[in-house]
């Protein structure tokens, strides 16, 4: 009679047992869908702050590209004027103008976050990972070309500018192209403009293909935000 007391008592605690296991494994795999859910809304939440800040580069780009544009033809046609006439004389704003350049404008805090921070963790495809790494890539180019004609310009241009007293014209004329100067363009000036030249089109040439990579990345988070 007691052992089958004991028996019973045996069963039903061993059954209680179960019971709590199993409710235990139940609690913590809907403690696990909930923090799955949390990360996933932190991930999309994440992802759309990435493709407002593509979006508005893409835009900037656009005006930085035009812009830099328009320079690269004035320094072309002063090259270009240059072997038809050695002599020939511009307006200073047009001259400064010729060896400048427009700077980078657009956002990167995102994109940083995500390769600088943890926030990698929160993107769960490595397609996804595998996208955005190409595109880090191409803003760091399109940075370094700018940091080589950034170094450049201060050291050898501004120095043009000072010592030939062009300087003071930086920001105080504008272009005209019927107004001339008795300011000599010499081999020197020459120089500097055929480098410059070729570093404004390596700074639209990287620009470009950053902007292709941010439509291309665009196109790829508005495809796989519609999955998450």
């Amino acid at each position: 009679m007691s052992e089958n007391k004991t028996g019973k008592y045996l069963k039903y605690a061993l059954g209680e047992i179960i019971l709590v296991v199993i409710g235990i494994l139940i609690a913590l795999q809907i403690n696990n869908w909930n923090e799955n859910q949390k990360l996933k809304k932190e991930e999309i939440k994440l992802l759309h702050a990435l493709e407002k800040e593509i979006e508005s580069n893409l835009s900037s780009l656009d005006t930085t590209i035009k812009d830099n544009d328009d320079i690269l033809k004035i320094s072309s046609r002063l090259l270009n004027e240059s072997l038809l006439n050695p002599k020939y004389n511009s307006n200073p704003a047009e001259i400064i103008q010729s060896l400048g350049y427009n700077t980078n404008k657009y956002e990167t805090s995102i994109i940083n976050e995500i390769f600088g921070t943890n926030s990698r963790a929160l993107i769960s495809n490595d397609e996804t990972i595998a996208r955005l790494r190409t595109l880090k890539q191409a803003y760091d180019r399109s940075d370094d070309t700018q940091l080589y004609v950034d170094e450049f310009w201060n050291n050898k241009v501004m120095e043009y500018f000072t010592k030939s007293g062009l300087g003071i014209y930086i920001g105080t004329v504008k272009i005209d192209k019927n107004y001339k100067t008795d300011f000599p363009l010499n081999n020197e000036f020459y120089s500097l403009l055929g480098i410059m030249n070729g570093c404004q089109f390596s700074l639209n040439l990287s620009r470009k293909d950053l902007k292709e990579e941010l439509s291309n990345t665009l196109t790829f988070l508005k495809k796989n935000l519609n999955s998450l």
